[in-house]
């Protein structure tokens, strides 16, 4: 059985949205977003070795976590180091 999480909140859209059908898409890329098996990603990358931003979407391939064919996820943030030569991105998927 499929019980509310207690400390979930509701979310509460404003759009100028007028056609059912508009409304069902819409609602249907949101909960698409938002779906239970989304997860935070954390990695190192080298420095001045990317071209991505906020916002972007990047494939990962690796086999450990079953990416073979590689899995899309939204760059959520980068973080600069400036003692390391690496970065650390936080990615936000798979989509």
């Amino acid at each position: 059985m499929k019980t509310r999480d207690p400390l979930a909140t509701e979310l509460v859209y404003g759009t100028l949205i007028e056609k059912g059908a508009d409304a069902q898409a819409f609602q249907q890329e949101i909960l698409d977003l938002r779906r239970a098996d989304r997860f935070d990603w954390q990695l190192q990358i080298v420095k001045d070795r990317y071209t991505f931003g906020i916002g972007d979407t990047i494939s990962v391939f690796y086999p450990r976590f079953g990416f073979d064919n590689g899995a899309n996820f939204i760059v959520k943030r980068i973080r600069r180091d400036q003692t390391s030569n690496y970065d650390t991105v936080m990615l936000y998927g798979p989509q």
